[in-house]
């Protein structure tokens, strides 16, 4: 076994390395929670990819591109659930639904995770396939084939009557 592979290096890289991707990460994100996420994450990665990361010239260089990487990306997240907040505030209406309209989002509430999330985003939240791409982050194609399968489902339990439930 390479000397740089033995679980004791990984157990020292991991604890020299913690509280410097705890920095980073809080630079970036502005959170301590999140950077400790991040940082959780980045050395999660090294750990499960240690056999191809221990023998490069630098692992901790990779580590901490990670870190970069994921912290960026839990900042645009981030960024992203306040404009959803903004955009959601600013088209709230107070009002109560009708039964049917009740009966429709219980099955929406049903559908599979993506197709919900699709249907919710699409018809409640009025965005676009590219923003709905975006936030979920797929393909505007996966985008356009999760709305179509719960339109599919949709119409085929409403045809019938039946609850969300009586149809699988």
């Amino acid at each position: 076994m390479n000397e740089r592979r033995h679980p004791s290096v990984f157990v020292s890289f991991y604890e020299r390395e913690l509280p410097r991707l705890v920095a980073v990460a809080i630079s970036l994100t502005g959170r301590r929670d999140e950077a400790a996420d991040v940082a959780q994450e980045a050395l999660l990665r090294a750990h499960l990819d240690w056999p191809r990361v221990s023998v490069m010239d630098r692992p901790e260089a990779w580590v901490r591109r990670v870190a970069v990487n994921l912290a960026i990306d839990t900042l645009r997240r981030r960024q992203r659930d306040v404009r959803l907040h903004e955009r959601l505030e600013r088209s709230a209406q107070t009002w109560t639904a009708e039964p049917s309209i009740d009966v429709f989002w219980t099955m929406v509430r049903d559908l599979p995770d993506r197709q919900r999330a699709a249907v919710v985003l699409r018809y409640a939240g009025d965005f676009s396939i590219e923003e709905i791409s975006e936030i979920l982050d797929v393909r505007t194609g996966t985008v356009t084939r999760s709305l179509s399968d719960a339109r599919h489902t949709l119409s085929r339990q409403l045809t019938l009557g039946t609850g969300a439930a009586d149809d699988r």
